[in-house]
């Protein structure tokens, strides 16, 4: 398809200028008018639902966990997590104190650290491992034992428990410098 000296491959959509002048040759004045509103319609319309589509996907990616069951997850946390996290999340399960584990468990009721972290790097922790996100070695990957959903459920559950409470606005991003007495020396009895 040629249109004064440029040439466009065929099957490309006319755009620009060129449009315009396709349709000033072959449109009344009327045609022209109307054909423009509706552009202007389409273009809006599409504009709008574009910002409210990213809008959706921003706050979804945002907090997954939201949707997740915590009650369920407080489950899987208890049958999974709590020998070496402690019920109330605090490191002190029971294999954290009598193996003396070197770096002791995350403090999940850690509010000043934990409400920093965004949730995909908890569930990146959780499902791969301490080592995959160079964490400690001694946490364990879930991923072949637990599904997304059920990790997402934990990650709920691990939420519920810092003090001060999580709110979602709190999450910072990923450089979260790691607290000192959390990471290193083990256990005191």
């Amino acid at each position: 398809v040629a249109m004064g000296s440029q040439e466009l491959p065929v099957g490309f959509p006319l755009q620009g200028e060129m449009l315009k002048r396709q349709i000033n040759g072959c449109l009344p004045i009327a045609g022209q008018k109307l054909f423009n509103e509706w552009r202007l319609i389409v273009r809006t319309r599409v504009s709008i639902f574009t910002v409210l589509a990213c809008c959706l996907l921003l706050y979804a990616s945002a907090t997954p966990a939201a949707a997740a069951d915590a009650k369920k997850g407080s489950r899987i946390y208890s049958q999974y997590c709590v020998a070496c996290h402690g019920a109330e999340g605090k490191g002190d399960g029971d294999r954290a104190k009598n193996e003396q584990l070197d770096p002791r468990p995350r403090v999940h009721a850690n509010g000043d650290y934990m409400n920093k972290l965004p949730d995909m790097r908890l569930f990146r922790v959780i499902k791969y491992g301490g080592r995959a996100m160079n964490f400690s070695h001694i946490m364990p990957q879930w991923q072949h034992i637990l599904s997304d959903a059920d990790i997402l459920d934990v990650l709920a559950h691990i939420r519920s428990l810092a003090d001060p409470p999580f709110e979602p606005g709190m999450v910072q991003g990923c450089m979260i410098p790691v607290p000192e007495n959390e990471r290193t020396g083990p256990l005191k009895k």
